[in-house]
């Protein structure tokens, strides 16, 4: 609740988990009573998105898509995830066993990740992917024939650190997506995501600035708010001292200088 009192605009996705699709209509019952607690603000709005297309059962995720608009889901985040949907074995099917949370009656639809968001409906108007490591090419090519928005969220140093490998991010932007930059967890610092970005993608400063600032708030949709310095937004600046021996904005961004919010 402090976000709502903070000023921050923020996007609060509550994920719905639960792979057993016998027990479908007791966990979105639950979860559907406690997700309508929350309404939302100037500020804050919230939204329901299923934790993993692997722990988040078929009918959880389709009762998502008939009540959301925008949503967001990790895909193709490790190899194993597509394993699972082709074979239903490996080291998510040991997993779910572990949780008690694994269906013996679901099927394995042999098909990628992206085919099976995409095939079984549980797309929205608005969908934010991260992770998105092990996709194809033709798994975003699928994507882009698709009649809704995707945007991507890449997180390059969340990846490097826990060994999950490299999203083939040149390919996405050449494709046309919307790239965002993200963190996680205890790694929240996105100029450290920002300059992983530079050195593992091959982009160039002006376009990571978009991916962590304008890209983000159009998929979060709040690009009419804030995300670029235009009159009407609202912005937060940062001061330079004269002193200072940067002379290149994009040099300071991604150096590890300490930047003084003004006032």
């Amino acid at each position: 609740r402090h976000l709502e009192d903070s000023g921050i605009y923020s996007a609060i996705f509550h994920t719905v988990a639960g792979f057993r699709q016998y027990r479908v209509y007791d966990t979105w019952r639950q979860r559907w009573e406690e997700f309508k607690a929350w309404t939302d603000t100037q500020h804050t709005r919230h939204h329901l998105a299923g934790e993993f297309l692997f722990t988040t059962a078929p009918g959880l995720l389709l009762e998502i898509a008939k009540m959301e608009h925008r949503t967001a889901l990790p895909v193709a985040v490790c190899r194993e995830e597509e394993h699972f949907l082709n074979y239903r074995n490996g080291a998510i099917y040991q997993y779910l066993l572990s949780k008690n949370d694994m269906d013996y009656r679901w099927r394995p639809p042999q098909i990628s990740p992206i085919q099976y968001l995409l095939d079984s409906g549980f797309a929205v108007n608005d969908n934010i992917l991260s992770q998105m490591i092990y996709v194809t090419e033709e798994d975003l090519e699928i994507l882009q024939e698709y009649p809704v928005d995707f945007h991507l969220c890449l997180h390059p140093r969340f990846d490097r650190v826990w060994e999950l490998g490299t999203a083939p991010a040149l390919i996405m932007r050449n494709k046309g997506f919307n790239l965002c930059l993200g963190t996680f967890a205890e790694h929240l610092d996105l100029r450290k995501e920002m300059r992983s970005a530079l050195a593992e993608y091959g982009f160039n400063p002006e376009e990571i600035l978009e991916m962590a600032t304008i890209n983000g708030a159009v998929a979060l949709g709040f690009d009419e708010q804030l995300g670029s310095i235009s009159p009407g937004k609202q912005a937060r600046l940062f001061s330079v001292s004269h002193s200072s021996a940067i002379a290149d904005p994009y040099k300071l961004i991604f150096s590890n200088a300490r930047l003084v919010a003004l006032q």
